[in-house]
């Protein structure tokens, strides 16, 4: 299956559950001729409960990521956004590709908002490894 219609086939199944306001693919499907998998990641909804054991038994990403495994017949990892730490929403505001925004105003403030706190945290990053590099050579 081509690239194209994978991406296709992904949106209009992820842009019919009204909880995502916002999909992007990222990883080696984007960056790569081949991929060993596709990296799928959303934004949902504040009010959503994605941990309703009614509704989703299997859990929610579980539910997703069988559904589109069988549309698109390869392996899918599936993240959500919201719950994700701020190195890995960077790298998917920057790096991934937007599938589809609901709410273009929020999709903006929201990726804005991502690249001011990482760009923040960066002295953090640098002290952590700093600290690291030598734990590990003292080691």
């Amino acid at each position: 299956m081509e690239k194209q219609e994978i991406k296709k086939i992904i949106t209009e199944y992820l842009i019919k559950k009204d909880e995502i306001l916002i999909a992007y693919i990222f990883g080696s499907f984007v960056h790569k001729n081949k991929f060993h998998d596709i990296d799928i990641a959303v934004y949902l909804k504040n009010d959503f409960n994605k941990n309703d054991l009614k509704k989703y038994p299997y859990g929610y990403e579980s539910e997703l990521i069988s559904d589109l495994t069988k549309l698109v017949r390869s392996k899918i990892d599936f993240i959500v956004i919201n719950n994700a730490g701020i190195t890995i929403q960077h790298r998917i505001v920057n790096k991934g590709m937007l599938l589809f925004s609901k709410d273009e105003k929020f999709r903006i403030s929201f990726e804005n908002y991502i690249r001011k706190l990482y760009i923040d945290a960066e002295n953090i990053r640098k002290i952590k490894r700093k600290y690291l590099v030598r734990k590990i050579n003292n080691a």
